[in-house]
């Protein structure tokens, strides 16, 4: 006869011990439960240890349906504003003129039941400080799923505006301003037929720039791709390791374009013909195609009188394409 795995002994010691497991837990969770303890109650801890956004782990919302819903509040630009500020987190932010005086705001969200009825329980709230109108959405922004801010500007208006987005896509269209300012993390920019007098964007993301016509810019990123067109006056284009297209149509005095690692291509759309263009590489290779140059560290030409500047450098291995 084949002896058996376990010994009689052993089961019964094993079915033992599983009770007294089992008895064990269950006076463990009714004692917890009955001094109050939640799990929810350790979100906040849970999310610093695991690294858990509390827009993913929430204990209190966790079985409630995803639903969505907008808010709208509208604020009158009169002529004393002469800054509008928008700060949000999490949320993609479009930005588009009307043909009145009133600046309209758009707030679509969605995200559990309960986070989203108690944001329909709060009120979007513009804060004017002096000639300066500010929306934050730092007191909306909660475990929510998704959020898009639509806003609309009055065309008349022509000073100052300045955005600080974290995680967001920003889109602004057809809109003449005296300063833009856009710096956030891990956001990408589109900006389409926007005329202004000083523009600085910085951000991880990419950074596109269609129909441009800036005095002065400065244009920066880390690692996604920068596409200029247009006039872009006095400025300064960097990226650390992404792609970056700058085609011109008319140029500033001063033009500095850089990059350490990715290419640089450079096109002349306006027939431009009074500027000088230096470009350098250390590692990497420059090719004007034009001139039938390739596989150069350092190309200079005078185009005409030379009197604005187009310089270009990749300080590592990048590789220049002039066109």
């Amino acid at each position: 006869m084949k002896k058996p795995l376990i010994k009689k002994k052993y089961k019964i010691a094993l079915l033992v011990l599983l009770i007294i497991c089992i008895a064990s837990y269950i006076s463990s969770v009714a004692i917890l439960y009955n001094s109050g303890y939640r799990l929810s109650n350790y979100k906040e801890d849970a999310k610093k240890f695991l690294g858990f956004d509390s827009r993913f782990f929430n204990a209190e919302t966790w079985f409630e349906n995803t639903i969505a819903t907008t808010k709208q509040a509208k604020y009158t630009i009169n002529k004393d504003i002469d800054s509008i500020n928008i700060i949000s987190n999490n949320s993609d932010i479009r930005i588009y003129p009307n043909n009145s005086n009133e600046l309209s705001l758009e707030f679509s969200i969605s995200g559990k039941e309960s986070i989203v009825k108690d944001f329909n329980s709060k009120e979007i709230k513009f804060n004017k400080n002096g000639g300066t109108l500010t929306f934050n959405t730092e007191n909306l922004d909660s475990s929510i799923n998704y959020n898009t801010i639509n806003i609309s500007i009055p065309k008349s208006y022509n000073k100052n505006l300045t955005i600080k987005p974290t995680l967001s896509q920003i889109s602004i269209i057809n809109l003449n301003l005296n300063n833009l300012n856009i710096k956030g993390d891990t956001s990408s920019v589109e900006l389409s037929d926007i005329k202004a007098t000083n523009v600085d964007v910085e951000t991880l993301g990419d950074i596109s720039c269609t129909n441009s016509n800036f005095k002065n810019s400065k244009i920066k990123n880390d690692n996604g791709k920068i596409y200029c067109n247009g006039y872009f006056g006095n400025s300064s284009i960097e990226c650390y390791s992404g792609e970056i297209d700058f085609s011109f149509t008319k140029l500033g005095s001063s033009t500095s374009i850089s990059n350490t690692h990715g290419i640089i291509n450079i096109y002349n759309r306006g027939n431009v013909s009074d500027y000088s263009l230096n470009a350098k590489t250390r590692n990497g290779e420059i090719i004007a195609l034009n001139d039938k140059t390739f596989d150069k560290k350092i190309y200079t030409k005078k185009f005409g009188n030379g009197k604005d500047i187009l310089s270009i450098k990749s300080t590592e291995s990048g590789v220049i394409n002039i066109d």
